[in-house]
């Protein structure tokens, strides 16, 4: 039970970095920088699926199958594909703000 809170705490913190992380100092925002396509290539190379829930199901005995975005659409309540319309849309938007704030400001 403690690795499966630990887990939880590291991917909330994630959720976190992925949506605040561009507000960072700037000598800071080259990580961020880099996260996020990392992350958006993880989700399209493991089947719109995130490996650290993927994890957290396997610990909790789960055997759920949703993606990221079947997951999100409970939370948002849109369907599946307009979540990924947000998701996608939502990271490119704070990359790009990071992207301006790291080469221009």
């Amino acid at each position: 039970m403690l690795l499966l809170f630990l887990l939880y705490v590291i991917h909330n913190a994630l959720i976190a970095y992925v949506a605040f992380g561009f507000l960072l100092p700037k000598k800071y925002l080259i990580y961020y920088v880099f996260f996020c396509p990392i992350l958006f290539v993880q989700w399209k190379t493991n089947g719109d699926k995130c490996f650290i829930t993927e994890w957290e199901d396997k610990l909790n005995n789960d055997n759920n199958d949703r993606t990221i975005y079947e997951n999100g659409s409970k939370i948002l309540h849109m369907s599946p594909k307009h979540t990924e319309y947000f998701f996608i849309s939502g990271l490119t938007l704070l990359w790009s703000i990071a992207m301006i704030r790291l080469l221009i400001l």
